[in-house]
This record gives C-alpha cells, sequence and structure tokens, in this order.
C-alpha cells in the first residue's frame, strides 16, 4: 500500500491537480495516436449529463488502451480510488459502468473518475479533426493518381496511334477543316431560312427551267413513289460521296449512279447487277458519263422500277433527260460542305487521280489558282450558268431559291444527322442492328479519309492566307453554304421522324372489344303472372 503512488499510507485515495502544460501535452499524445487510427480504433463517444461524458469501448485494440490511460491522466479535482486500478499492460479495459458523471465517486464512493467537459471535448475534438484531415488528404492524394493514370493513358495511346487525337476531332467535328465563320458571310435569320424573301430576276430563274421537272419540297403532299416521284441525289463533286455508300450498302437502296460499270454488266438493256464485295445493287448506266444519258433517258429509267435511287454531280442534265416525261418527278435532296474544305477535298483527289505526273505535284494554291479549280461552282450549277458571265449576287438570290425549294439539305459535317433527315423524308427504314453497325463502319471509313487529306495537305487555319484566298474567290458560295446550313436546321423541324410501320404500338384487341348488351326481358314488378 505504502508504495502505491494512489493512495495515502492510511488507504484513502489521494486527489491530483493537473496543470495547463500538462493537459495541453496530454492532448498532443492523443492527437498524435488518433491520426494513426482507423475508423474502428476510435470508439464511441456519447454525452451521459449535462456535467460530463462518458466513455463507450467496445474494441479491445492497442490505440484505445493507449488513449484510455492517457486521458484517466487528465483529471481536475478527480477522486482515483484504489479499487478502479486497471491493469492495461493485460489488456483489460474500462467498462461503461467504470466511469460516472457528476460528484457521485466523491459522494456515494462510486468507483470512477469525473472527467471535466471541457477538457474531454477539447481532446476528442481534436482527434476527430486530425482523422477528418488525414481522410481528406487521402482523397486528395488518390484524385491526384486518378488524373495521373488518365494521362499516363492518353501518352500511352497517342504514342502507340499518333493520330489517336486527330482521328477524334475528325469523329467530332465531321472534317478536319471545321470553320467557324457563319458571322461573315450569313445574311437573314436562320429561324426563317424556308420563309425568307429573296429578290431575284424572273428572267433569271426562268434559265434554270429545269427545275420545274422536280417536286416543290415546301409542298404539303409527301413522297409518294406511286405518283411517279423518284429520289434523286445531287452529289456535288467530292463534297459527301460517303452518303451515296450508306444509302446504296445500308438501306438496301438500288442505285443508279456514276459507278464504272464493269464489262460483264454492260449491256444494252437496263438490269442491275452487284458492286463490291458488299453486293450492292447498282443499275448497269454511268450517270457520270455524258453518253450513258441519252441510254438511260431513251429505256425511261426514273420510271423502269429498278431502281430506288438516282444520284448524279450532273445536275441539269439528270433533271432535264431522266425526268424528262410528264409523269415522273424528282424528289432532290444534297448535301453542302463547307468551300474552303470543299476546295481542299477537290485538290486531294485531283492530284491522286491525275494521270499526269507534273499535275501530281501541285500544291493546294496552285492548284486553286488553276482552270482545274471552279469559283462558286456551286451558285454556278444551280444558276445554271456553266460558260457565261461571273455570277453575281442577282444569280445567288436565284440559287438559294432553288436550293429552298427544290432540295432536302443536309450537311457533310453532320453525316449521321443528314442521314437521318433523308430517312425521315423519303420513309426509309433503317433502325436495325446490322443498317446501324453499316453506317458506324462507312462513317469510320470517311473519318480515315479525312485523316489522309489532313497530314497530306496539313492545317489550313482560319485567317490564315491560303484559307482567305479560297474565301474570297467563293464569297457567294460561301453566302450560300450558310444559308444551307440554316434551311437545313428549319428543315428538320418541320420534317417529322418517321416511324416504321413495326414500331407503331396498336392497342391490346380486348380495348375493342364491344361491350354486349343484356337483352333478358325485364319483368314488370305489377306484371300478371302466367297463372
Amino acid at each position: 500500500m505504502a508504495n502505491n503512488p494512489f493512495i495515502t499510507d492510511d488507504g484513502d485515495a489521494k486527489k491530483y491537480f493537473i496543470s495547463e502544460d500538462e493537459v495541453n501535452s496530454a492532448s498532443s499524445n492523443i492527437d498524435l495516436l488518433a491520426s494513426h487510427s482507423t475508423d474502428r480504433d476510435v470508439e464511441a463517444v456519447t454525452s451521459t449529463s449535462a456535467s460530463g461524458h462518458s466513455l463507450e469501448s467496445t474494441s479491445g485494440n492497442t490505440i484505445m488502451n493507449e488513449l484510455e490511460m492517457t486521458t484517466s491522466t487528465l483529471v481536475s479535482n478527480a477522486t482515483v480510488d484504489p479499487r478502479n486500478i486497471r491493469n492495461n499492460s493485460a489488456g483489460s479495459h474500462y467498462s461503461h459502468d467504470d466511469y460516472h458523471s457528476g460528484d457521485e465517486a466523491d459522494d456515494e464512493s462510486d468507483y470512477g473518475i469525473h472527467l471535466d467537459d471541457e477538457i474531454v471535448n477539447n481532446v476528442l475534438g481534436s482527434s476527430d479533426a486530425r482523422i477528418k484531415k488525414t481522410r481528406s488528404d487521402a482523397t486528395k492524394k488518390y484524385f491526384f493518381y486518378g488524373i495521373l493514370v488518365f494521362c499516363s493513358f492518353v501518352l500511352l495511346v497517342s504514342l502507340l496511334d499518333p493520330d489517336f487525337v486527330m482521328r477524334n476531332y475528325i469523329a467530332a467535328e465531321g472534317s478536319a477543316y471545321h470553320y467557324h465563320d457563319r458571322g461573315d458571310f450569313s445574311h437573314g435569320s436562320k429561324e426563317n431560312a424556308i420563309e425568307e424573301t429573296l429578290q431575284f430576276d424572273e428572267s433569271d430563274y426562268r434559265r434554270a427551267e429545269v427545275f420545274n421537272n422536280a417536286v416543290d419540297v415546301k409542298g404539303p403532299d409527301p413522297f409518294a413513289p406511286e405518283r411517279g416521284e423518284m429520289p434523286f441525289y445531287w452529289s456535288l463533286r467530292n463534297a459527301c460521296p460517303t452518303v451515296e455508300d450508306i444509302l446504296s450498302e445500308c438501306l438496301d437502296l438500288a442505285v443508279a449512279g456514276e459507278k464504272v460499270v464493269p464489262p460483264s454488266a454492260a449491256k444494252n438493256f437496263l438490269e442491275l447487277y452487284e458492286y463490291g464485295d458488299t453486293k450492292r445493287k447498282y443499275a448497269n448506266v454511268n450517270l457520270g458519263n455524258d453518253d450513258e444519258f441519252e441510254r438511260a433517258r431513251n429505256q425511261n429509267l426514273a420510271k423502269a422500277g429498278i431502281v430506288n435511287l438516282i444520284s448524279s454531280h450532273k445536275l441539269h442534265k439528270a433533271l432535264g433527260q431522266l425526268f424528262k416525261e410528264p409523269d415522273t418527278q424528282a424528289r432532290a435532296f444534297t448535301v453542302v460542305r463547307h468551300p474552303v474544305d470543299l476546295a481542299i477535298a477537290s485538290y486531294y483527289n485531283f492530284v491522286h487521280t491525275t494521270v499526269e505526273e507534273a499535275l501530281s505535284k501541285m500544291s493546294l494554291d496552285e492548284f486553286i489558282e488553276s482552270n482545274y479549280y471552279v469559283k462558286n461552282e456551286n451558285t454556278i450549277v444551280l444558276w445554271h450558268g456553266w460558260g457565261k458571265k461571273e455570277p453575281e449576287v442577282k444569280h445567288l438570290m436565284v440559287a438559294k431559291e432553288i436550293l429552298r425549294s427544290k432540295f432536302i439539305v443536309g450537311r457533310h459535317d453532320d453525316l449521321d444527322g443528314s442521314i437521318a433527315l433523308f430517312e425521315d423524308y423519303f420513309f426509309w427504314d433503317a433502325k436495325s442492328s446490322s443498317a446501324s453497325n453499316c453506317k458506324k463502319k462507312h462513317k469510320a471509313l470517311a473519318v480515315e479519309k479525312e485523316l489522309d487529306i489532313f497530314f497530306e495537305v496539313g492545317p489550313v487555319k482560319k485567317g490564315s492566307e491560303i484559307y482567305n484566298k479560297i474565301v474570297q474567290m467563293n464569297a457567294l458560295d460561301m453566302e450560300l453554304y450558310w444559308f444551307a446550313i440554316d434551311l437545313h436546321k428549319a428543315q428538320r423541324a418541320w420534317i417529322p421522324p418517321h416511324v416504321p410501320m413495326d414500331e407503331i404500338t396498336i392497342a391490346e384487341e380486348e380495348d375493342f372489344t364491344p361491350v354486349e348488351e343484356d337483352l333478358t326481358p325485364v319483368e314488370e314488378e305489377n306484371a300478371p303472372s302466367e297463372e
């Protein structure tokens, strides 16, 4: 007994007073221990009364033992009973009944330690803050590691595939040369592109009388093949050849286009042959050849009933010869491309198809300055001004009116949206998974083609010398292009989505079951009996 520091020689409990420095030192020790603990190490702290706190322990780990031992020294005017001493080295713990609040230890000789509220809140509060800070630091660390892993992945993919970034840009924008220059060349309101009043000379409009052979797309009547209407795709040169490939393969349309007819299919009469490994169906006529137009007209290609689509870049020749009969009319559609992007694509195709070596080595600048490049080509074609004077603004107005009234317009940089617009207008069903996969394949091929063009030609930035030169040479086509973009948006708004017949939900049969009436005669209350 005499050697026990907690009791007097008379066997009474000693009272200890702890200085402020000792409290701060013990608090620091608890913070250090808490920073290395886990959720399972720190046990619940519950409030037992307004005058004190009790610690409730349910686990037997070493860190909690040390916390309890340190806390037990933070006693201000507390009574320590020798019978309440625990052997911490043996791993025993204070139970819930070992601690009591208030003055019970002094008044009732109950075994326990009365801890000051402020000290407990200070010690345990600082420990909780340290734990939260540790978790916050861990979260930041893991977030940093995640960013590092992502950047490493992008770097690795870029090293393995140097075209990764550019390929994804083209897939998103639709072209390697995507320009936001609408404000410099657009006139009028895009919301009123269909209803905008265009001022043009009637004599210039009558020059394009072949468009009388095309249905007015602004009319109320939908596409009707039974009335002799035939879809006609004006395939602007180098604008978007992928459209015809998708329509023929993915939508399984029989096409009369500009494919070179193989010798095995070259016959004097019209028939279909299978083109390429994909078994696409094409008519044995090449509408890129002027001589073939006469044969197609003489055999009445538009009424022969063997094709679902006619496609050619020779707009006036196709409308004037293939749809000349009064009972045949064209439902025309096209895809427009930014004039700078179109000039670059035209240059690339020219140097890769010419048979003259000297021409194949031309630069882009040399190409647009040569006679092989046509300025304002789309305005000229619509106005029908080949071989005539340079087109003027009044001719641009005619081109706008023809485009607005006679064409459903798609855009090269939105291939998916354009194909969907054509499907809705012509009631083409292409909702199957095979059709979807086919479209993805052709879009991927188009991206690879755009990638080849970019790496051969190089970047052509807005405001660069070559960009400014092409824009100045095609001022009318620039305005026509942005008018067509506005027209595309307006048409998308008023052409409803096409729902295939097999997707139309019909109400269940019982909904139409008529209610049977009860025809049993009702006996009147005062009716006489049979007797």
